[in-house]
């Protein structure tokens, strides 16, 4: 390699170097607004609440327990306040059942880590896990922004339909089918809920 060649690469690379530096510094430059935007509309101002809810499923088996319903008969009624296509209290059907998809998310990866993927995919998954159901619930419960709930909407739709996806492809295996099939269920039970808060919100307007 000529001299002239070995310039003409360092030239190259001066170059490749400052459009990175200028790329990173607008990425920087977004992600500051976008962290700023997030802190002006209170996303980071309900973990605390949210994460009060998280016993919500154990405090809900708490007071089916007390009031004598832990039988199949009682088990049944209570489900059915919950399993509708017309929800009277959409919000709290919403938290109950962003909540069940989280831990059945956090079950699957602690199953799945014990089945050779590893205490960091055990973490990742969980913390990803996590944030995504935080979003949702700040999105369709705390924002009443019509625009955020349509994409939140959109989201839980194509997430139930890559679980099911999953699910019939892990036929043979049982275990992650059934998690899969099970996080489907409790997404689409939360779609319905999350829909029945987006849609006084919408009024008559269509949902595009």
């Amino acid at each position: 390699m000529s001299e002239a060649d070995i310039a003409a690469l360092k030239e190259k690379a001066a170059e490749a170097s400052v459009v990175a530096g200028q790329v990173a510094g607008q990425a920087k430059e977004k992600a500051m607004a976008a962290f700023q935007k997030a802190q002006e509309e209170g996303f980071f101002s309900h973990y605390m609440e949210y994460n009060k809810n998280l016993l919500m499923p154990w405090s809900i088996f708490q007071e089916v327990q007390a009031s004598g319903h832990l039988n199949a008969p009682g088990l049944k009624e209570e489900a059915m306040k919950y399993i509708t296509l017309s929800p009277t209290n959409p919000a709290d059907n919403f938290v109950l059942f962003n909540i069940l998809a989280l831990w059945v998310g956090v079950l699957e990866s602690i199953i799945f880590g014990l089945f050779g993927h590893g205490f960091f995919s055990l973490v990742w998954n969980g913390a990803v896990a996590y944030c995504v159901a935080y979003t949702l619930y700040w999105v369709v419960t705390k924002t009443q922004n019509v625009t955020y709930m349509k994409f939140a909407l959109g989201f839980i739709a194509l997430y139930i339909a890559f679980n099911v996806y999953m699910g019939v492809s892990t036929l043979l295996f049982v275990l992650p089918a059934a998690l899969y099939f099970t996080k489907a269920g409790i997404d689409l039970l939360m779609l319905i809920s999350a829909y029945a808060i987006f849609k006084p919100l919408n009024g008559d307007a269509s949902m595009i």
